[in-house]
């Protein structure tokens, strides 16, 4: 089976790009890997997923905290509007926008 596309590197800037075979237009753009001298490539494409990992972890951990934060600072402002309403003694139904037709 032929493959729709095919990848080349552009001598230039040393980009990797796929290209469609029917339109020549490109698809997708990888930059160039940026490596140390004598660093083994291998490596440094685990160093670099390992630290993208590390990034998404504490991202995620963060973002459940900032969750359950957000979650008890909206538990504390529907407690004191219902205070609020309490206090005030208006136990009336508020006016719906469908009942204004």
């Amino acid at each position: 089976m032929e493959s729709k596309t095919f990848i080349i590197e552009c001598p230039c800037c040393g980009e990797r790009l796929e290209i469609d075979r029917h339109s020549g237009k490109i698809t997708k753009r990888w930059q160039k890997p940026e490596i140390s001298a004598g660093e083994d490539i291998m490596q440094a494409a685990i160093r670099k997923m390992d630290e993208e990992k590390a990034r998404l972890d504490s991202y995620f951990a963060s973002a459940g905290s900032n969750m359950k934060d957000r979650e008890k600072e909206l538990a504390d402002l529907f407690e004191k509007e219902k205070k609020k309403i309490a206090e005030s003694g208006d136990i009336s139904r508020p006016e719906s926008p469908f009942d204004l037709d």
